[in-house]
């Protein structure tokens, strides 16, 4: 079975597989991150919006910090999951986050490279538009996205591996404006394929649309330790605005 549409990523991020293969992405990952995050903002922000929140491990994370959040994803499988979570100031709701909320948030986050899928590449800055139109007048918005010059040293690459029984291959490619995973799927002689194309984004491109939505940039930082931006060797492009 090939997932190859357009839409590709409304068939993988719904995926069985996809969660299995990235299981590795635990709850300890997802705390420390939040905890050094979470340091920036003031006290009285207290309402959150996770864009794209997936199963919603960073979305219970802030909850746990006692943060009134609200989750959205465009996959109906991760919020039936998260839902299981759902408690006093912690909900999950099925919805694409390019279309804002009614209400608005003092938070608002897209984490984890939740962007720059889209067909369309002004879409992505739709994104960028939506967190705005979602923020209270003295909000923040988070972006975590990955640092493509860093990336760029791994591609191409192949790997095979195994999770459960279930054994992946995954081809690494790119081109000048793409990079992209082809994953291959065995599970048990039941064969999947699916492909995962991701727009390189840099810091320059980011900023510009931050300062064209008329958002304050604060803080640029390049890793889940909220370690300075380095161009060459910084894994992730973490970008912090205020509205």
């Amino acid at each position: 079975m090939m997932k190859s549409k357009e839409n590709w990523f409304k068939s993988w991020f719904d995926s069985p597989y996809y969660h299995l293969l990235y299981k590795h992405r635990n709850e300890e990952e997802a705390l420390f991150f939040i905890t050094h995050l979470i340091k920036l903002f003031p006290e009285e922000k207290q309402s959150l919006l996770d864009m794209a929140c997936g199963r919603g491990r960073h979305s219970r994370m802030f909850h746990k910090m006692g943060l009134d959040v609200t989750g959205i994803d465009l996959s109906k499988n991760n919020i039936a999951f998260a839902q299981k979570y759902e408690n006093t100031g912690l909900k999950f709701v099925q919805k694409d986050m390019l279309i804002p909320m009614e209400s608005k948030f003092d938070l608002v986050t897209n984490l984890f490279t939740s962007m720059g899928y889209f067909p369309n590449a002004s879409d992505n800055w739709k994104v960028i538009q939506s967190m705005k139109a979602n923020l209270k007048d003295g909000g923040y918005g988070v972006i975590d996205f990955l640092n493509v010059n860093h990336a760029e040293k791994l591609f191409p690459s192949k790997e095979v591996k195994t999770v459960d029984g279930v054994h992946f291959s995954i081809t690494k490619t790119a081109d000048h404006s793409f990079f992209y995973k082809h994953i291959k799927v065995d599970d048990h002689g039941e064969k999947f394929e699916f492909i995962e194309k991701l727009k390189k984004i840099n810091r320059s491109e980011f900023e510009e649309c931050i300062k064209n939505e008329s958002l304050e940039l604060i803080h640029v930082f390049g890793d889940h330790d909220l370690s300075k931006f380095e161009k060459e060797t910084s894994k992730r492009l973490i970008l912090i605005f205020k509205k």
